[in-house]
């Protein structure tokens, strides 16, 4: 019997496959950045179009290239493709799934150091999308290699910068017992890290890992490496303390934040006003953070003294402090409520007049909150002056 000759609808699709390859084969290698990134966009249309075995023959080394891209623009997108893409394969079954566990986790993984922030936010985001689809203990057992081997490069201290990122971002991915037992010994041993880069990475990239831990082992183990930080003898380290000093008074309980005030008093008073002064910008957020029965003074009067330029450098006037005591004002009186507007006054009224429209703005548009706060009053005999005026 002679064979069946094939239908003319096989041979169109055939005709159809081979010109959709033909023409993503030229248009990936172009010179022009847009046309790359079209193609990326595309990919996961053509693979569900040609099918498993000429995806991964003509497909998955298109991919491999695309993702080294020299443009951060398309390596970006085709991180943002890595989710379809893993739905397409992974609706052809077992084979498709491997395609998925053994190319595509690795494609991601290898985005995780990218020299581009966006293109490795948009990996990380990747990642913890493909739990959907892969096993989360497949995710993390073969991430974990690459975050070690950033971590262990003693060449370019950026790159272990890269490493507290990603301990933090993927925190919730790992769960807390990998917590405990993979991240917390990496930021220790990166606390002590030779380059102040590396350790001024730490304190503003915890929070992630605080969550997961909890207000007790945040507290035992995260406690310590971020009042170390504060003793650092690198100006640049000191400053970050400050800017993570809110994060980090959310994520422990009452007791733990106690010896955070400390904490926040040494860096309003640095020796360096650039430390001075983002403890002094933090000292609004960080006071609401308290109950308005255990504020203390010192978080107040640096708050106060943000109406003000710095008193122990009269040579240099930050306009910023004046706009953060007014944006902080509304949350900082509703934490110590009317008994803390004798404190509060002076610095309201000098803010109020101050020639930055930008800064009376901010305590315009609050003024009803403020008045609801203080009561008829204080509004008549204070307020509303500074309106008339």
């Amino acid at each position: 019997m002679e064979p069946r000759d094939k239908s003319s609808s096989d041979i169109g699709r055939a005709i159809g496959i081979s010109a959709t390859l033909q023409e993503i084969d030229k248009a990936y290698r172009n010179k022009d950045v847009y046309v790359r990134i079209g193609v990326a966009r595309r990919l996961p249309e053509i693979v569900e179009e040609i099918k498993l075995q000429a995806s991964k023959d003509h497909i998955l080394p298109i991919i491999d290239v695309l993702v080294s891209d020299d443009s951060p623009e398309v390596r970006e997108t085709m991180m943002e493709q890595v989710l379809p893409l893993c739905g397409v394969f992974d609706s052809f079954g077992s084979e498709g799934h491997v395609v998925v566990s053994e190319y595509l986790l690795p494609a991601v993984i290898s985005r995780l150091s990218d020299r581009n922030d966006d293109v490795k936010q948009t990996a990380i985001q990747g990642l913890s999308s493909l739990c959907g689809l892969i096993e989360r203990d497949t995710v993390v057992s073969k991430t974990l290699p690459t975050i070690e081997k950033l971590a262990s490069n003693r060449h370019n201290p950026k790159v272990r910068a890269v490493t507290i990122h990603l301990l933090n971002e993927l925190a919730l991915l790992m769960g807390k017992e990998r917590t405990i037992s993979f991240s917390l010994p990496l930021l220790g041993m990166l606390a002590t890290d030779p380059s102040y880069v590396v350790r001024a990475a730490i304190p503003t990239n915890l929070s992630k890992i605080c969550m997961v831990l909890g207000y007790q082992d945040t507290a035992q183990s995260i406690m310590p490496i971020f009042t170390h930080l504060k003793d650092d003898s690198v100006w640049t380290v000191r400053r970050a303390v400050a800017r993570g000093l809110v994060s980090m008074s959310d994520s422990v309980d009452s007791e733990a934040r106690k010896q955070l005030v400390q904490v926040f008093l040494d860096l309003a008073k640095d020796k360096v006003r650039w430390v001075r002064n983002e403890a002094r910008y933090e000292s609004g957020p960080f006071l609401v953070t308290f109950p308005a029965k255990h504020v203390v003074l010192g978080i107040l009067d640096a708050y106060v003294s943000t109406a003000s330029d710095d008193p122990d450098d009269h040579l240099f006037v930050d306009p910023e402090l004046s706009f953060k005591f007014a944006f902080n004002f509304p949350a900082v009186l509703l934490t110590v409520g009317v008994s803390g507007w004798p404190v509060l006054k002076a610095a309201y009224i000098e803010v109020a007049s101050s020639p930055n429209w930008e800064v009376r703005s901010s305590l315009a548009h609050s003024m009803h909150h403020v008045a609801g706060i203080l009561g008829s009053e204080i509004l008549q005999e204070c307020l509303l002056p500074i309106v008339k005026d």
